[in-house]
């Protein structure tokens, strides 16, 4: 009996050991077999990375077979019953732009391009078709505005040889302080990036992309080629704490994956989210026979802490 009792200690830390995962037991379903009928499963949303499973965002898994996770990148909110988004700054709005072979002077100094208080003047807004247009702005990927990819280059297509790295755009959105404070829980940056972007909110670097680290300059290159099309959409929400009632200026540089690209892109919706409403739900339809009696409905509700159970964030 002692051998016995010692064994199944040994095995109880083993299995402790090789997992830190805690697992509880679902609630006791209703069940009463006198009463006729058949417990009717609803929906199983597992929710996802972007991109990450059939169906994203959530797999729509079938139950039992549900395995996708997130795998610890950024998750996905979603919201049904909240207001919709408030549109602030849309998709194919007028931005200035600058696109020549050098970042754009510091215009007075030492003010930069990404500052309030930055002032636009020429050689901002010169050579795209049309001139000063609507979005989407770039070259050979789908746009409406076209910009030049060299000085030799005619706009929509690129140029032979070397193209210029980065592009520059500018655009203002005004908020009040009550949108701020109460209203909007985040604000959410739409982009359409080809290839790597970095934006700037009132001087401030708050969304780097498909960037290297540390400074970036004029040379900089993206850190990977964005393909023209559904790639290049990507979406941030920001904290309202990063913006100010009245104007905001909202600076971006576009950054090329090589010199020699053969295509370029870039456009922006700004969204305010409504705090009117719950931080994320999901639903779910049950369609019943006539003459049904619901006997018994449950929420189960389950999260993963990662690998080894140790993320708590």
């Amino acid at each position: 009996m002692k051998k016995h009792l010692q064994l199944v200690v040994c095995m109880l830390l083993f299995a402790t050991l090789t997992t830190a995962q805690i697992l509880r037991p679902f609630a006791q379903r209703y069940y009463n077999n006198s009463v006729r009928g058949n417990i009717v499963y609803v929906a199983n949303s597992i929710i996802s990375t972007a991109g990450v499973g059939a169906g994203s965002p959530g797999t729509g898994e079938v139950p039992p077979a549900g395995a996708s996770k997130n795998n610890g990148a950024n998750g996905i909110n979603l919201d049904v019953d909240n207001p919709a988004p408030t549109v602030k700054i849309p998709f194919g709005s007028v931005w200035n732009y600058h696109t020549q072979a050098a970042a754009p002077a510091n215009n007075p100094l030492p003010t930069d391009w990404k500052q309030p208080a930055y002032v636009v003047a020429a050689p901002w807004n010169v050579g795209a078709v049309a001139v000063n247009g609507p979005g989407k702005y770039g070259y050979n990927s789908g746009q409406t505005t076209c910009l030049k990819s060299s000085a030799a280059a005619t706009n929509c297509l690129p140029g032979a040889g070397v193209k210029y790295t980065a592009y520059y755009f500018r655009n203002t959105v005004n908020f009040t302080a009550a949108e701020l404070a109460t209203t909007f829980y985040a604000i959410q940056l739409n982009l359409l990036r080809n290839d790597g972007i970095v934006v700037y909110v009132n001087g401030v670097e708050r969304i780097r992309d498909n960037m290297p680290g540390g400074a970036v300059i004029f040379g900089t290159l993206a850190s990977a080629d964005i393909v023209p099309g559904a790639a290049e959409a990507v979406s941030y929400n920001l904290s309202p704490a990063f913006f100010v009632a009245g104007a905001n200026t909202i600076a971006v540089e576009v950054h090329l994956r090589t010199t020699t690209s053969t295509n370029m892109s870039f456009d922006m919706q700004v969204l305010g989210l409504d705090n009117n409403g719950t931080y994320n739900s999901t639903t779910a339809n049950l369609n019943l026979a006539s003459c049904s009696n619901v006997l018994f409905a449950g929420l189960y509700w389950g999260a993963g802490q990662g690998a080894g159970g140790a993320n708590t964030a």
